[in-house]
């Protein structure tokens, strides 16, 4: 199984060389390798936080549907960008992490690919 399923609680029965390989490519507890790449997408979340908000109050005062899109379509616009961002920083510290093991190299890649597929 792979390393993403043992993150979100699906037992995996790996071996003595993969649990290394995956615990330093993928920890549980990893955090985002760079601080002002933390600081830029907490800003950026507050910012779309601020803009759902007014999309709230917009549907509340029942503005036109053509400024509402418009305020949707930015808010997907700013998740989609926060999202590349993040999977950035996330791809460049796995990557600078990984062994010299093609097997598992080429795991995580299939894996990486797949939460990329995911994301907004």
């Amino acid at each position: 199984m792979g390393v993403l399923r043992r993150l979100v609680g699906q037992p995996a029965a790996p071996s003595p060389e993969q649990a290394v390989s995956a615990s330093r490519v993928l920890d549980p507890i990893m955090k985002i390798g760079n601080r002002e790449t933390k600081e830029q997408l907490i800003k950026r979340l507050k910012r779309i936080e601020g803009q759902v908000r007014g999309i709230q109050s917009m549907l509340d005062e029942e503005r036109d549907c053509r400024e509402i899109m418009q305020q949707l379509s930015a808010v997907s616009s700013a998740v989609k960008s926060t999202s590349r961002t993040f999977f950035q920083d996330y791809a460049a510290l796995c990557f600078t992490d990984m062994g010299a093991d093609p097997d598992s190299n080429q795991d995580l890649l299939a894996e990486m690919i797949a939460l990329l597929d995911k994301t907004p």
